[in-house]
């Protein structure tokens, strides 16, 4: 899938979760029970590639699945 729009898509899924001390768990469990692992990824390697671009909860959220593997 386009990153363009994975990156779309997540600054969606954030924008819908309401920003309390959970919320990048709650992030994370969406994108493991929902995007692909390819999806998680790519990701992954776009946040690697330019980390400040990506708000805190996203790092922290993208951060934790690549510890378990999963990004």
């Amino acid at each position: 899938m386009d990153a363009a729009k994975l990156v779309l898509m997540l600054a969606n899924l954030e924008r819908n979760i309401p920003a309390h001390a959970d919320q990048a768990d709650k992030i994370a469990a969406h994108l493991d029970a929902f995007w692909t692992p390819d999806m998680r990824r790519q990701m992954y390697a776009r946040m690697a590639a330019d980390r400040g671009s990506f708000s805190q909860a996203v790092q922290r959220a993208l951060d934790n699945l690549h510890g378990q593997a999963k990004a």
